[in-house]
């Protein structure tokens, strides 16, 4: 985490300019026609968000998290055992009624 911050701290530094000309490179603007390339052209700056509040679920809120609990990619698992169960006990009875000798 500490090395990200230390990444994004110096490259503002160094690129965090509000106007870009042709030979430099701006994190906060983009050149038209483009819009919002890296970050969001209204950026004035980047902070240190203390590390007691870096987890995402303050931010985006209950009613988002509900959300996402309901769309897990998770929320399916377990029809997917019942459905491989399934497979299973389908494999052998068509195995024990399988014709074997076929003339």
């Amino acid at each position: 985490m500490n090395a990200y911050i230390n990444l994004f701290t110096y490259a503002q530094q160094f690129y965090g300019r509000k106007f870009s000309d042709e030979f430099s490179f701006s994190m906060f603007y983009s050149i038209p026609p483009y819009h919002d390339l890296i970050f969001s052209d209204a950026t004035r700056g980047l902070r240190v968000v203390d590390s007691d509040k870096r987890w995402f679920d303050a931010y985006l809120g209950p009613n988002f998290m509900r959300a996402r609990r309901i769309t897990d990619c998770h929320a399916g698992a377990s029809s997917l055992q019942i459905s491989a169960f399934g497979s299973l006990l389908l494999a052998v009875v068509g195995a024990l009624y399988w014709p074997r000798n076929i003339l």
